[in-house]
């Protein structure tokens, strides 16, 4: 099957890298336009447009059923999209994006469906956090939305559930997919070298737990924060590994709680610079567990990324998180504002009696709860689906 897709400007690049590679490994053809070329890390088999006015579309699409997945933006571009969609007779495609949308990615959406075409939306990173804030009069704009669309792809049902209550949207318009693991994608990757030998060096053979996670308050570092003293008290020899992009302030505060914990500077290393996805995999060859403390989520990426690697997973029960972990097998899951029961959770993780069985139910996880191919043949049996 081809799959044409064009990127939503304002969408997730890595899990669109995730899915678009699913597509490839799967068989399909895959067309992306984009004009965000740079954060793109998609196989090289994926065919290339640019995304603005001035970019091509492509002359037609060859005799084939085609799925044009299409970002949302630039009224300019969206009249001729349309047009070549019509003119093409496309009967069904694949739209991205997040949760905060523009109003011209209402009206592009309502134009689609009036020129006959069934759309699937994949809404991959709903933040509970988005709908708290949103006013009613956004609210009813968004509403649009999301009841123009022919079937909606979530990936956790709590998701499901928190849009059909939001938006009032029968069941029958979901769809649920799992959340593609990593593996696959950073198949061909290798490891920053450099990286990866002093990072060994700072660890020794001591376990490491690794928090990777924006500085937000979804991301829950409050909850990491209290759980510190009760970490402390847990492990004697311990290594912490906290990944996230941040201001030189906020650096210092994360040291500050580190400090005050009792936590050595020789104990814990902060990366709060950018980082590639060489560097991801250095830090993820000597991280022993991975912490996700969320306060709020619908789901998380950390989660499928720990999983492709064999690294146990301590998550909060908000959201959909424990949908994402194999409870006893891939990971624990933990009451949230509850620091003791997280620290206790990571030391029986961390027990060289039990860490095996831990590492053995990640990759469980892989093949139950993250598949690529299940996802990618969601995907395409959607779509099909809406041409009969």
């Amino acid at each position: 099957m081809n799959i044409h897709w064009v990127d939503s400007v304002n969408s997730d690049a890595q899990f669109l890298n995730l899915l678009s590679h699913s597509m490839i490994v799967g068989g399909n053809r895959v067309v992306v336009r984009s004009n965000k070329r740079d954060i793109f890390k998609v196989p090289e088999q994926v065919e290339w447009h640019d995304f603005s006015i001035l970019g091509r579309l492509p002359k037609s699409l060859d005799g084939h059923p085609m799925r044009y997945a299409v970002g949302l933006a630039y009224p300019a571009d969206w009249v001729r999209t349309v047009a070549w969609l019509v003119r093409n007779r496309v009967k069904s495609i694949l739209l991205t994006g997040h949760l905060k949308l523009p109003p011209i990615d209402t009206a592009a959406h309502i134009a689609l469906r009036r020129a006959g075409i069934e759309t699937v939306h994949i809404c991959h990173k709903p933040h509970p956090d988005y709908f708290e804030a949103h006013s009613p009069k956004i609210a009813r704009k968004y509403k649009r939305y999301y009841h123009c669309s022919s079937k909606i792809i979530t990936m956790t049902d709590y998701t499901r559930r928190l849009m059909m209550n939001y938006y009032d949207l029968p069941a029958d318009k979901f769809i649920q997919m799992p959340h593609p693991h990593f593996a696959g994608l950073l198949s061909n990757v290798k490891a920053n070298g450099a990286s990866e030998s002093r990072l060994k060096a700072w660890a020794t053979d001591l376990p490491v737990i690794t928090i990777t996670s924006n500085y937000t308050p979804e991301h829950g570092f409050n909850q990491f924060f209290a759980a510190l003293p009760y970490l402390r008290k847990q492990f004697k020899k311990i290594r912490l590994l906290i990944v996230s992009v941040v201001s030189d302030a906020i650096r210092k505060k994360i040291k500050h709680k580190l400090d005050a914990a009792g936590f050595l500077e020789s104990e814990y290393q902060l990366l709060t610079s950018s980082y590639s996805y060489s560097d991801l995999l250095a830090m993820l060859e000597v991280t022993s567990l991975m912490l996700t403390p969320y306060n709020w989520a619908t789901q998380s990426g950390v989660i499928p990324l720990a999983s492709a690697f064999g690294k146990p997973v301590v998550a909060t029960d908000v959201g959909g998180l424990k949908e994402m972990v194999l409870e006893g097998k891939s990971g624990e899951v933990v009451k949230a504002d509850d620091p003791e029961q997280m620290a206790a959770a990571c030391a029986r993780i961390l027990n060289s009696a039990n860490y095996q069985h831990y590492l053995k139910g990640s990759f469980l996880a892989c093949e139950e709860l993250f598949s690529p191919k299940k996802a990618t043949d969601i995907v395409v049996k959607t779509l099909s689906d809406l041409e009969r």
